[in-house]
């Protein structure tokens, strides 16, 4: 009895084998021809067993690619030592200092189209690569660090047949994504910066966001990566995350900013020297007062409450180690500081009294 089983079962494992291989490379042709009715599918059966069986052998170049690489022990160690440096106090703070690290330490291959990813090392040695390097790299320290939950984000756009991808993290159930260069932004800001900001920051045309396919990387029994397809993002889901900033937000990034540069160079604050500065004149008291705006296209829209910490820190350093104020800072006696917003973009005054 156990043999005639075992040859039925057979016979129905090859059945099936062959009913499967036809409706994927002969649409079901022979199975139609020379199988009882019993065994003919719909057609909806027929294009749902297509589908699974190319997606198996075709596979998918993102998951593939990360996971080879994510999964490869030798290739992932060699950012453990980067790991170490940057990592936070939180997934917040640990994105914000690898962007800080790739924008100070990599550069973008503009010569490069493939592969999408080349080994970790390899990114590291050139210190040089295209948007799936990036987001390689971004993911394999983030990974280092023992995050567990991670995003890997493919981007078509309306404009163009060139896509992208980015590292996205989840933060209290936000995503954020976490693209080369600081800040990190939440997903309605991107999608500004990709559709205004570029031309102001890469003198490239703007782009428009059509749709979005979300990668999640989990980490199985403390060992394997798994890259799996998360879901699906419109234009729509990208403005629906989007922040306004407000009055109560500039007002907090200008006391932290004022606190910084007050606490770093033992100065005092005098809200006096912003009528003088409008007006021209030295104010009593001191020899010279120095006047510097910056304009910083994209930034308003680029704020979100939760990152306002690491927002100011990187505020600040871009404005402690300019040009114009570095020297001067040092032996100045009192300074102010005026935040506003216009057309989506950061102004700042900073009113220096020597």
């Amino acid at each position: 009895m156990s043999r005639v089983l075992k040859a039925i079962s057979l016979i129905l494992v090859a059945l099936v084998v062959f009913v499967s291989l036809d409706v994927a490379y002969n649409d079901g042709e022979l199975s139609r021809r020379y199988l009882p009715q019993v065994f003919n599918l719909s057609r909806e059966a027929e294009n749902a067993i297509r589908e699974k069986i190319s997606d198996k052998i075709t596979g998918d170049p993102i998951e593939e690619a990360l996971e080879k690489h994510l999964n490869n022990r030798s290739e992932i160690q060699t950012v453990g030592y980067l790991a170490a440096e940057l990592k936070g106090s939180d997934i917040l703070e640990s994105a914000w200092n690898i962007l800080r690290w790739e924008d100070e330490h990599i550069s973008y291959d503009f010569s490069r189209r493939e592969p999408l990813m080349r080994p970790i090392p390899q990114i590291l040695t050139s210190e040089r690569g295209i948007c799936g390097d990036y987001t390689l790299l971004t993911l394999a320290i983030l990974v280092q660090m023992n995050y567990t939950e991670l995003y890997a984000m493919a981007i078509t756009f309306n404009e163009s047949d060139a896509g992208h991808l980015t590292a996205v993290i989840n933060y209290n159930g936000k995503f954020l994504v976490v693209d080369q260069h600081p800040p990190v932004m939440d997903i309605g800001s991107y999608y500004w910066y990709w559709s205004v900001y570029r031309v102001e920051y890469l003198n490239e045309s703007p782009q428009h966001i059509k749709t979005a396919t979300l990668y999640r990387i989990t980490v199985e029994n403390s060992e394997r990566i798994k890259v799996e397809k998360a879901g699906e993002l419109e234009a729509d889901d990208f403005l629906k995350e989007d922040y306004s900033i407000g009055h109560s937000d500039l007002e907090g990034i200008k006391a932290k900013l004022l606190s910084r540069f007050k606490g770093d160079y033992g100065l005092k604050e005098d809200p006096s020297l912003q009528k003088y500065g409008e007006t021209g004149e030295v104010p009593p008291r001191y020899s010279r007062l120095y006047v510097f705006k910056v304009t910083f296209p994209g930034y308003a829209e680029f704020y979100f409450p939760e990152g306002e910490d690491y927002f100011v820190e990187d505020l600040y350093e871009k404005l402690r180690d300019s040009e114009e104020l570095k020297d001067i800072l040092p032996g100045s006696k009192a300074i102010w500081v005026d935040v506003t917003e216009s057309k989506g973009s950061l102004i700042i005054s900073l009113y220096v009294a020597t």
